[in-house]
């Protein structure tokens, strides 16, 4: 049969496959476009960017009581007033930079990005059924 000389390849097994490019040396930013929190509640947010360490992260608007750490990217905090908030992310290195807009919610939502990831279905593709 056409295609049988080549081995299947499935990503839940023991085998390592990479299909990804490998990233350029300036930071590129990559991290999900909006994120919610509850009034009130701790705040954890990781700027994910690749990218030549060491990278110097920043960030333009953020709202009152939320903070960035500028080694890591990762934003703490908490914040008391509902709303939306449009933030700037920004990440630096001897090779580049990169800005990125963040929507940040405060309120009642949950679930404003999937619970098991942007990329759920690449790991869990063959688990993933309907509930017969």
């Amino acid at each position: 049969m056409i295609g049988d000389e080549f081995p299947k390849v499935f990503p839940n097994n023991s085998e390592r496959y990479i299909l990804t490019p490998k990233p350029n040396a300036s930071p590129r930013i990559n991290t999900a476009m909006v994120f919610g929190a509850t009034p009130g509640n701790p705040f954890l947010f990781t700027v994910a960017t690749t990218g030549i360490r060491p990278i110097q992260f920043s960030a333009d608007n953020l709202p009152k009581g939320l903070s960035i750490d500028l080694k890591t990217g990762i934003i703490t905090g908490s914040v008391k007033e509902s709303g939306n908030y449009l933030t700037t992310l920004k990440a630096k290195n001897e090779f580049g930079e990169a800005s990125k807009e963040l929507k940040i919610v405060i309120g009642d939502k949950i679930a404003l990005t999937p619970p098991i990831g942007w990329n759920g279905w690449n790991s869990w593709a063959f688990d993933i059924d309907r509930g017969k």
